[in-house]
C-alpha cells in the first residue's frame, strides 16, 4: 500500500501510474532482468523502420543497485523513441510478438516479425491495466465512449507521454503521443 494510491496491484498501478510500485518491481527484479526485458522488447536500438535517421536510444549497461528503483519508475538513463514505445506497447498486447515497424498504407501493409518474447514472459494483467489507465485513471481524458482506447501515461525529461492503442479489445492501432512540460496524465488533463 502506498499513500495516496491505496491497494496496488498491476492494474492499479498502471491505471494510476503508481511510481512506488514499479520501484519496487525494479527492485525486486534487478537490474539484469530490467535491462534483458529493455532490451527483448526493443529498447537501446533501432526499431528497422523503413525510414532514414532512426536512432538506437540507449539502454545502460550498468546501474547501481540503489537507483534500479528510479530507473524503473521514471526511466532514468534511458532513451527512447515514439516508434520504440509503440513497437513495445504493440508487443505488450499483441502476445509477445515484437514487430518490425514500417511507413506503409493500409493497403500497402504486411506485419514483420522481427522476434519473440520468450515463452516464460508474463504478459497478463497488462491489457486490464491499460484499459483502467484510460477508464478510470490518468488517461482517462483518451477515454471515448465510441472506441475502447487503452494505454500508459508517463512522465520523464519534462515530457509527458501516452503510448494507446484501439480498440482494447481487438487491437488494430497503437498510437504514441509526447507533450511538452507533460504532467503524464492524458491528453487535455491538467493537475496541479
Amino acid at each position: 500500500m502506498w499513500a495516496g494510491h491505496g491497494p496496488v496491484d498491476l492494474k492499479r498501478a498502471l491505471a494510476v501510474s503508481c511510481n512506488p510500485y514499479f520501484e519496487w518491481v525494479g527492485e525486486q527484479l534487478g537490474y539484469e532482468k530490467v535491462e534483458r526485458y529493455a532490451r527483448l522488447l526493443g529498447l537501446g536500438e533501432p526499431t528497422g523502420i523503413n525510414l532514414t535517421g532512426e536512432t538506437a536510444g540507449r539502454v545502460p549497461s550498468f546501474v547501481r543497485p540503489e537507483a534500479v528503483g528510479h530507473l524503473s519508475s521514471h526511466a532514468t538513463g534511458i532513451e527512447t523513441s515514439g516508434v520504440q514505445l509503440a513497437v513495445l506497447i504493440s508487443a505488450t498486447v499483441n502476445g509477445g510478438v515484437i514487430l518490425k515497424p514500417q511507413m506503409s498504407g493500409p493497403e500497402d501493409f504486411v506485419p514483420r516479425e522481427r522476434w519473440r518474447l520468450p515463452e516464460t514472459t508474463r504478459l497478463e494483467g497488462l491489457a486490464a491495466g491499460f484499459a483502467a489507465a484510460v477508464n478510470e485513471g490518468s488517461a482517462s481524458a483518451a477515454f471515448d465512449p465510441d472506441v475502447a482506447v487503452a494505454g500508459k501515461t508517463g512522465t520523464c525529461a519534462q515530457l509527458g507521454w501516452f503510448a494507446s492503442y484501439a480498440p482494447a479489445d481487438d487491437p488494430r492501432l497503437v498510437v504514441v503521443v509526447f507533450l511538452r512540460r507533460g504532467s503524464g496524465h492524458g491528453p487535455g488533463q491538467r493537475h496541479q
